[in-house]
């Protein structure tokens, strides 16, 4: 595999389509072409991304959730900004992941110039109508953590390192 054009950390990859897709940190979109063995910049996100952005494919659509939450259409190469109703969508070092035609983040931590908080939410993201929800909420508040999809169920995965710095 090439390597990325430069090193970085704290970014958000996703797989859509036949590619990989980087995002992050600031704004810089990178799509791994794995039949050429090469990276290519695309256009970057109007709005700088935060550090460990979720992103989650859905549709040949990329979406990029943090603050600001962006979504970018692979098809037509360009970005625009979701209008979400719930403002817990603006969190950093969450897991999620996409399930039928609904994207679900999970915990994470709040971002802003308060104290941070450690959460426990859990929301469902629908792009058909735009629209979140609260779901289950996790037993116990997580960051830095994994979700995967086991068939009709999600699952959630902690990151047992205490040196990790976020």
């Amino acid at each position: 595999m090439a390597p990325l054009p430069s090193p970085r950390h704290e970014h958000g990859c996703v797989v859509c389509g036949d590619a990989i897709y980087c995002v992050g940190p600031g704004q810089q979109l990178l799509r791994y072409d794995v039949d050429d063995d090469a990276w290519v910049r695309l256009p970057p996100p109007p709005r700088e991304v935060v550090k460990r952005p979720l992103c989650l494919a859905h549709k040949r659509k990329l979406y990029v959730f943090g603050r600001p939450n962006q979504v970018y259409d692979v098809r037509t190469n360009s970005w625009q900004e979701l209008p979400l109703v719930h403002n817990q969508l603006f969190r950093r070092s969450t897991a999620g992941c996409s399930f039928g035609d609904q994207l679900f983040v999970v915990g994470g931590k709040t971002l802003g110039s308060g104290p941070e908080t450690i959460l426990s939410a859990t929301e469902v993201y629908s792009p058909n109508t735009n629209s979140a929800r609260y779901a289950a909420r996790l037993n116990v508040p997580r960051k830095a953590f994994c979700c995967c999809i086991v068939p009709s169920c999600a699952l959630a995965q902690r990151d047992d390192d205490d040196d990790a710095d976020d």
